[in-house]
C-alpha cells in the first residue's frame, strides 16, 4: 500500500508541473506572453488549492482509493487534452482539470498509506516516505521528463505522460485496497448531517487557533517559492544556455534538498517542542536570506550561484515548514487534524501556488526582467516565514502525549 501510494505521489507531479520544462516552447507555439504563461501554473494550483480543501471530505465519503483512481482519470484526460489545444483558452481549461486532478492526488494516496500504518503506530514513518515523494516527484518531473521533451516535442512529451498515468491507474485499481475501519469509528454510527456540522465546526476552530495560522503563513510561503523555482528557474536557466535536464536537475534541488530538512525536523519535533518557535523563525529568516541571494544572483546574471543558492531555500525552507506543520496538528485535537491540514495546504496552493508565478510573470512583462519579480518573493518570504511565526506563533498544548502517557494508554489497550 505505502509503495504504490508513494508511486502514486511522484506520479502526481507530472500533471502538477511535468510540462514546465517546455514552458518556453509552449508559449511560443501558443502565442502566450509571459503573464499568460504563467496563469496556467497559477489555475493548476488554484484547482489544486480547491480540491485540496474538499478532497478531504470526499475521501471520508468515498474512501481513499476511488478518490485516487478518479484523480489518476482526470489527470490523464487533463495532460491529453493540453496536448492537443491550439490557444489560451483551451490550455487553460485543460490545466484547471490537471488541477483538480493535483488536488485530490495530494489528499488521497496520504490518507490511504498512512491509514494503514495507524494501528501498529508508524504512521510516522509512513507520513516520511509520502513526503520524500515530493522531491521525489520533482526530480522526476523536471530531469527524467525534461530528457523525454528534449528528444519530443511538448504535445508528444504529455502524451508519453497521459501513457505513464495510466500504468499508476492499473496499478492502483489492482494493488491498493482501503484499510479497514477501525472498530470505534464503526461503533459512533454518526450521520451525514453530524460529520458535515462536525466537519464545519472544526475547520472554524483550526482557523482561529495561533499555530495554524502560522502554519498557513509559513506553508504560503514556501510552497509559493517552490512553485516559483519549477515554473520560472527552468526557463530563466534555458535561456542563459544551460540544457533543459541541467537546468530541471538544479531548479529540483530545493525540493531535493528539502526531503533531508522535512523528514530529520519532523522527527526531532518533539525533541524541541519549547523551542519549537526559535528554530521556525531561524528557518524563515534563513530562508528569506538565501532567496534574497538568488535574487541577487538572477539579478547580476550569476547562474552558477543561483544554482547553489536553490538547495540552501530548500534545506531552511522544509525544515521550518515541516515544523510549523507538526505545531499545527498538535495544537487541536486529533479529530480535527484533517481540517488544519486542509487549512494550511489549501492556503498554501490558492495563495502562494496561484499568486507568485502570476506575479513574477506580470513583473517580468512589465520590467523585462525576473530580478525584480524575485525581489518582491523575497521580502514576501521574511514577512510569512519570519514575521507572522515571530508574533503570531504559540507553542500551544501539545496534544502528543509524554512517553508515559503513551505506555499507559498502550497498557489500557492491551487490557481491554
Amino acid at each position: 500500500m505505502l509503495a504504490v501510494s508513494f508511486l502514486v505521489i511522484v506520479g502526481m507531479s507530472l500533471p502538477y508541473y511535468g510540462w514546465t520544462p517546455s514552458l518556453t516552447s509552449i508559449a511560443a507555439d501558443l502565442s502566450l506572453d509571459y503573464a499568460q504563461a504563467a496563469s496556467l501554473m497559477s489555475v493548476t494550483a488554484a484547482m489544486g488549492g480547491i480540491a485540496v480543501v474538499l478532497g478531504g471530505a470526499l475521501v471520508v465519503r468515498v474512501g481513499p482509493k476511488s478518490v485516487i483512481l478518479a484523480a489518476l482519470a482526470l489527470s490523464i484526460a487533463g495532460q491529453i487534452f493540453f496536448a492537443y489545444v491550439d490557444g489560451y483558452t483551451g490550455a487553460l481549461v485543460a490545466r484547471a482539470v490537471s488541477g483538480v486532478a493535483v488536488g485530490l492526488l495530494i489528499v488521497a494516496p496520504y490518507t490511504l498509506a498512512i491509514s494503514w500504518f495507524l494501528e501498529s503506530g508508524q504512521a510516522g514513518r509512513a507520513a516520511g516516505v509520502m513526503l520524500a515523494g515530493d522531491g521525489i516527484g520533482v526530480l522526476f518531473a523536471l530531469v527524467v521528463v525534461a530528457m523525454v521533451l528534449g528528444s519530443v516535442d511538448w504535445r508528444g512529451g504529455l502524451l508519453v505522460q497521459a501513457g505513464y498515468l495510466a500504468v499508476l491507474f492499473f496499478a492502483a485499481l489492482f494493488f491498493l485496497k482501503n484499510a479497514p475501519a477501525p472498530e470505534a469509528a464503526e461503533a459512533r454510527g454518526q450521520d451525514a448531517e453530524g460529520t458535515r456540522t462536525k466537519a464545519f465546526g472544526a475547520i472554524l476552530r483550526a482557523a482561529r487557533t495561533r499555530p495554524v495560522l502560522s502554519a498557513m503563513a509559513f506553508y504560503t510561503g514556501t510552497w509559493g517559492l517552490f512553485s516559483l523555482v519549477v515554473s520560472w528557474m527552468p526557463t530563466i536557466l534555458m535561456n542563459a544556455g544551460w540544457p533543459e535536464s541541467v537546468a530541471g536537475l538544479f531548479s529540483s534541488s530545493s525540493s531535493l534538498a528539502g526531503i533531508i530538512t522535512a523528514v530529520a525536523f519532523g522527527l526531532l519535533s518533539h525533541r524541541v517542542t519549547g523551542r519549537r518557535k526559535l528554530v521556525i523563525v531561524l528557518a524563515g529568516i534563513t530562508t528569506a536570506a538565501f532567496v534574497g541571494l538568488l535574487c541577487y544572483a538572477v539579478a547580476v546574471g550569476d547562474y552558477t550561484l543561483a544554482a547553489v543558492s536553490l538547495p540552501l531555500i530548500g534545506l531552511a525552507g522544509y525544515a521550518g515548514a515541516s515544523l510549523s506543520l507538526t505545531a499545527a496538528n498538535e495544537s487541536v485535537d486529533g479529530e480535527h487534524v484533517g481540517a488544519v491540514n486542509g487549512l494550511v495546504l489549501g492556503c498554501a496552493l490558492l495563495v502562494g501556488g496561484v499568486l507568485y508565478p502570476y506575479v513574477v510573470g506580470a513583473i517580468r512583462d512589465m520590467t523585462g526582467s525576473f530580478a525584480v519579480g524575485f525581489l518582491v518573493v523575497a521580502i514576501s518570504t521574511f514577512v510569512l516565514c519570519f514575521v507572522a511565526p515571530l508574533f503570531g506563533f504559540d507553542e500551544g498544548k501539545s496534544q502528543v502525549p509524554s512517553p508515559e502517557a503513551a505506555v499507559r494508554s498502550e497498557v489500557r489497550a492491551a487490557e481491554a
